[in-house]
């Protein structure tokens, strides 16, 4: 697919990004594996990794979840209405904390090294804490749905990223 869009436009190789929700998250996660090398950044939505992987190099990755995912919830034991918004409440949550483990291994990042900003309505974690290789964040009220406003978000956050 690349190799048709380069064939045809003029593109950075510095600056190829991608991005996803739900299934669409799960194969931008296995881009930033499998192509560690052509992919600058990835960032998507609902969905992720279900394990680790070692990548050539970390690609910069930014996730997010709604509070009220149902495909998350389903999966709490024991049951929850609410994914938490407190820091403490998020990295000691069972579910959430296998999530963030699996992007830490893979991106070979400290879990003990990061940062924390938690504003009405989401609560976002980078890794490391000023220059993030990993960010995510859980957006309140939001159910399984790509998140209003994730498009500029992402795309800032691509913008701080290319390719060495």
């Amino acid at each position: 697919m690349l190799a048709d869009i380069e064939a045809g436009l003029s593109v950075d190789s510095h600056r190829i990004y991608a991005s996803g929700f739900s299934n669409g998250a799960g194969f931008a996660a296995r881009l930033a594996v499998d192509r560690s090398e052509t992919f600058a950044a990835v960032a998507f939505s609902g969905g992720g990794l279900a394990e680790a992987h070692s990548p050539v190099r970390s690609v910069p990755t930014y996730s997010t979840v709604g509070s009220l995912d149902p495909k998350i919830l389903a999966r709490m034991d024991p049951p929850i209405p609410e994914l938490p918004l407190g820091p403490v409440q998020i990295l000691r949550n069972p579910e959430l904390r296998g999530y963030l483990s699996i992007a830490l291994e893979t991106l070979g990042l400290d879990e003990h090294v990061y940062g924390v900003n938690a504003v009405p309505g989401s609560t976002s974690f980078r890794w490391p804490g000023t220059n993030p290789l990993f960010r995510f964040a859980i957006i309140e009220g939001l159910d399984h749905h790509y998140p209003q406003g994730a498009a500029e978000e992402f795309g800032a956050f691509f913008a701080q990223h290319r390719l060495p």
